[in-house]
């Protein structure tokens, strides 16, 4: 199954093309579930990073992912 790629993936890169080309969007964020380790990895790949504190969001211990611009 090499080759394949997750449904992120392919929502990132057709996403981010379209955000970095508008003069109006520095980045991309996301919130992310701390308990989510494979989704982190996953937006780690594509280079965002995370920020430092932590936050509850629905109950749930959350972080936000960035990718600046």
């Amino acid at each position: 199954m090499a080759g394949l790629r997750s449904n992120a993936s392919v929502i990132l890169d057709y996403v981010e093309p379209r955000a970095r080309a508008r003069a109006d969007c520095a980045g991309l964020a996301l919130h992310v579930r701390v308990a989510n380790e494979r989704a982190q990895r996953l937006y780690r790949r594509h280079g965002f990073v995370d920020e430092a504190d932590d936050f509850i969001e629905d109950g749930r211990a959350t972080i936000e992912m960035r990718k600046l611009f």
